[in-house]
């Protein structure tokens, strides 16, 4: 399915050790931030060999800086889309749902360049791949 998403001012943090770094990365946030339960959990990838940023909305009072955590603008666009449940039991399932996508995508892949994955709950991840205009 084809979406257009706009763009999210996040917090985050990144790491280039993918698959094995991504959990850290959010367990650190969870401990960093106020009020996790209120915020939006994001998820953002340039391809298997690439980076991995792990990202949750900004609340007001925020200090990024304090937080010690970079900020971002996630990237709007035209995406398509695919939704990956009950990922707890099978957590390569997100990486199925995007190579699905660009399996059936190839030849539109584009825009950004950067994967994202909106947590929707523990267990289910809406999956996001940038294609061109």
């Amino acid at each position: 399915m084809e979406v257009r998403r706009a763009s999210v001012h996040v917090l985050c943090l990144e790491t280039s050790d993918i698959p094995n770094g991504i959990q850290p990365l959010f367990a650190t946030i969870t401990d960093r931030i106020d009020r996790p339960l209120e915020r939006s959990w994001y998820g953002a990838s340039n391809g298997p060999a690439g980076k991995y940023r792990a990202c949750v909305t900004i609340l007001e009072g925020d200090d990024p800086e304090a937080l010690e955590m970079q900020t971002w603008e996630i990237p709007g666009g035209l995406y398509v889309q695919e939704q990956a449940r009950e990922c707890s039991s099978d957590p390569t399932k997100v990486a199925k749902a995007f190579q699905k996508l660009v399996e059936e995508n190839a030849d539109r892949i584009g825009g950004s360049g950067w994967g994202i994955e909106e947590y929707v709950t523990n267990d289910d991840v809406n999956v996001f791949l940038p294609i061109k205009e």
